[in-house]
């Protein structure tokens, strides 16, 4: 028998926090696609919106203090040092607020700006001292 049987998993000492989302889109930061910054990505989710080129894919968005996890059928983890950025998108598309990271690891010659539409967005960002972190950091030109 198991002998990790006492956790009592309402009682987490970290805040945590689970919200259903849908991916909407992901560029990469590059100036040959003409995106140089995040004003650029949101003007090209804009004009895909417009088209009607989104095809929204459903995941569930896990953040805790280390990291956000986005779970669909894979499992794609964000470590916090690799956001660079994080900044809501409110009533520019259909999707009244896109949440938007901006994500970057070593390996990465250019970062990835990644739009996500969620209902709980203000609350996700707002969930404790997750994200005081994020959002300060300015990205690299």
């Amino acid at each position: 028998a198991h002998t990790h049987t006492h956790t009592h998993p309402h009682t987490h000492t970290h805040a945590r926090t689970h919200a259903r989302m849908h991916h909407l889109s992901t560029f990469m930061m590059d100036k040959t696609e003409s995106i140089a910054t995040v004003d650029d990505a949101i003007k090209k989710l804009v004009l895909l919106d417009s088209k009607e080129k989104i095809w929204t894919q459903e995941m569930l968005l896990q953040v805790n203090d280390k990291a956000v996890r986005l779970l669909d059928e894979e499992l794609e983890n964000f470590p916090l040092p690799t956001i660079h950025h994080c900044q809501t998108v409110l009533n520019q598309t259909r999707y009244p607020s896109v949440l938007l990271l901006v994500c970057q690891d070593t390996e990465q010659h250019r970062p990835d700006i990644h739009f996500f539409h969620c209902d709980e967005v203000e609350d996700i960002l707002q969930a404790g001292d997750i994200t005081k972190g994020w959002g300060h950091k300015r990205l690299g030109a």
